[in-house]
């Protein structure tokens, strides 16, 4: 590249309009990576005389600038090392859910404030940020914000896809700053940087590898990577652990939010224990209204509260454990139903609540479920905790149902199908409410594994899959499906197929079948489902479940269920055993009835609770000779089944006669505990 007259002196018009460092080539390296003409001011009349004097100044310039460098790198160097010798903080190395993780400067928030078990701590003043993101404190911000004909269109991306589901900003006021950086009127603050760069990371994470070669002709996980350290970078700036910038935090929330969908995002298990210290430091659990703040202010403040409540309930949910905030430490309401159009910073009087559909709709609604949802999904030390009340099983299943009426009739039945944001909405509602009724219906130990056998719970399975195959399939609405994150129904396939290999026939059977096969079918494709351990799981889930069927399609009298649904019963003491011609069965002795000692060693190993499902096999027929010949039968039967899919079953599975039904059992559950990860995980409830 050849140098302008006065490139010792002066940098391209675009560089100085960018107020960045210009390379002063011609064209510049700067203008030729964005694609743009490069031109250079016309020379002064004294510029050719002040050229050797100039050139002398920028070299002295640009040694000072390496040895402040310098010097920046040494400090964090040692910093760094300091932090090596002396250990992660306790608050940050683990995902502990106690309050007392949290962060934020006790003595800032008065007595009182937080009526909590235990008052939550702040990192000290000379605690750094780099323990939280592990990055160079000195990385330059300038070199990563994209040129800025492309800050339009990630802009706009962010409206369609991030905004319309993540209410945090006021969308008018954010565009009018992004409006003037982008016509040079205004130069960026810490917190608006902040807020930029955490824009930039969200419009990214929500499009798909080929939209971003599409659009920018770059790689998705360059761009992630690039704008995931200037969110970084421009928080660490804006000393976000110290900063009382509600922006700032908006910015944070933001990050979070959106980086569970990047693999290489941010750890929210940890940084959600930060979120919620700064939002309590600010203020936001004390509803502003309250406090006598002004309409905006009270209006922003509660979106921004709300979001980081859920967030935390969500990374709970993800953990196995509590969400960390309590019912007693806030009293912020739910924000208004209101468009932004509504709002401005200069209004006096609240503006009241719009019945029906707004953009606020969405939001709304989410916020409702997940508050509703943590006083049944959770243990009952946790409700107990938060003054919830301790319900059994049916009552939380009529409170659901009851709850369910109540978003329909103030929410969903404002929704206008026709709107893909209105069917998405919906959608994911009924969705999320009828898994929390599989999550407080599913077995939580061995003892109530005769959950599984029941009718109504085949109904709920079936009722998932189908509610998520509709979500999943709803091409009007998939700019959106980010924020429900890749979702495998492994809590609810296994489930449902536990269910059909112990009562292999019945009201539902076909629905069922045809909602396993669909979600199966879909999953079996995806590469990143067989790297996963417990897709071994399903696949030996389906085997037995489709054995059980064969086995009852070639001799329906061979299985018999309970014709109670809702209630665990005991093993029964007799058996029943139909002689091949049909004849009257005949009651015998369960084996080992004639020994005591044998019989307890039986039931240690079969506990009563193991076997709803009674056997009922012929008299006449020799065990050896049942087993090959059932065996042969089912293997022939699940051949038939969708034959083009089904893999075939191997000889030595067990099926469940008369001497395996209690192991038969047993190997269920204990399959059904290995995809769920143990016996007391969460299920996947959002």
């Amino acid at each position: 590249m050849s140098h302008p007259p006065s490139a010792l002196s002066r940098s391209c018009m675009e560089c100085r309009r960018r107020k960045i460092r210009c390379d002063r080539s011609l064209p510049c390296s700067y203008c030729v990576k964005v694609r743009i003409q490069c031109s250079y001011p016309p020379p002064s009349a004294t510029s050719q005389k002040t050229d050797s004097k100039t050139a002398d100044e920028d070299v002295v310039a640009r040694m000072e600038r390496v040895e402040r460098t310098l010097e920046s790198f040494e400090h964090g160097f040692s910093r760094i090392w300091q932090l090596l010798q002396a250990g992660p903080p306790a608050s940050l190395s683990d995902g502990s859910s106690n309050a007392h993780d949290l962060v934020h400067h006790p003595h800032e928030i008065s007595n009182g404030d937080i009526e909590a078990r235990e008052s939550p701590t702040w990192p000290h003043k000379d605690d750094e940020l780099s323990p939280l993101f592990k990055l160079p404190l000195t990385t330059a911000l300038e070199c990563l914000h994209p040129p800025t004909i492309l800050i339009s269109f990630i802009w706009q991306k962010y409206l369609e896809s991030v905004e319309s589901v993540l209410k945090i900003l006021h969308a008018p006021s954010v565009q009018k700053q992004i409006v003037d950086f982008i016509r040079g009127r205004r130069i960026l603050d810490p917190p608006t940087e902040c807020m930029m760069f955490a824009i930039y990371y969200a419009a990214v994470v929500t499009m798909t590898a080929e939209e971003c070669q599409a659009e920018f002709k770059e790689d998705k996980h360059e761009m992630l990577k690039r704008y995931r350290i200037g969110v970084e970078s421009s928080l660490s700036k804006a000393n976000l652990l110290e900063s009382l910038d509600m922006t700032v935090l908006q910015a944070f929330v933001i990050y979070l939010i959106c980086g569970r969908r990047d693999d290489d995002g941010p750890d929210v298990r940890v940084l959600i224990g930060t979120a919620i210290g700064i939002a309590l430091k600010i203020g936001l659990h004390r509803d502003g209204a309250a406090l006598g703040l002004p309409p905006f202010q009270v209006e922003l403040r509660r979106r921004l509260w709300w979001q980081i409540y859920v967030l935390d309930i969500r990374v709970a949910e993800d953990r196995g454990a509590s969400p960390r905030i309590l019912e007693s430490w806030f009293n912020t309401r739910f924000p208004s139903n209101v468009n932004d159009a509504s709002l401005d910073s200069e209004m006096r009087e609240p503006v009241p609540n719009t019945p029906g559909r707004t953009e606020m709709l969405f939001s709304l609604v989410r916020f409702e479920i997940s508050n509703f949802a943590r006083r049944v999904v959770f243990t009952d030390e946790f409700c107990s905790e938060n003054c919830y009340p301790i319900l059994s099983v049916s009552q939380k299943c009529k409170a659901i149902d009851s709850f369910r009426e109540k978003v329909e009739r103030q929410y969903l039945s404002h929704c206008d199908k026709n709107i893909p944001l209105d069917f998405l909405t919906a959608s994911s509602s009924r969705l999320i409410l009828v898994k929390l009724k599989l999550t407080v219906s599913k077995p939580r130990a061995r003892q109530d594994q005769a959950l599984l056998k029941q009718a109504n719970f085949r109904k709920i399975c079936v009722d998932i899959l189908q509610q998520a195959r509709i979500l999943r399939s709803y091409e009007k609405g998939r700019q959106w499906l980010w924020l429900f994150q890749t979702y495998i129904e492994w809590d609810v396939l296994t489930c449902l197929l536990i269910n059909l290999s112990l009562v292999p026939k019945g009201d539902g059977l076909a629905l069922a079948w045809e909602a396993v096969d669909e979600v199966y079918e879909y999953w079996k494709t995806n590469a990143d489902t067989h790297r996963d351990h417990r897709w071994e799981g399903i696949e030996e889930l389906r085997s037995k479940a489709l054995l059980a069927l064969g086995m009852i399609k070639s001799d329906p009298s061979r299985w018999e269920v309970s014709s109670d649904d809702n209630t665990i019963l005991d093993e029964p003491e007799t058996m029943t055993v139909v002689p091949p011609s049909g004849s009257p069965g005949r009651t015998r002795k369960r084996p080992g009835e004639d020994n005591p000692d044998l019989l307890s060693y039986q039931e240690a190993r079969c506990p009563k609770h193991c076997s709803q499902l009674r056997i009922i096999q012929p008299e006449f027929e020799e065990p050896p000779r049942m087993l090959a010949s059932a065996k042969a039968t089912a293997a022939a039967q699940v051949a038939i089944h969708h034959s083009s899919h089904t893999e075939p079953v191997t000889g030595d599975t067990d099926i469940p006669s008369s001497g395996t039904a209690c192991q038969w059992s047993s190997a269920l559950i204990d399959n059904y505990f290995q995809v769920l990860g143990s016996e007391h995980t969460s299920t996947s409830w959002f």
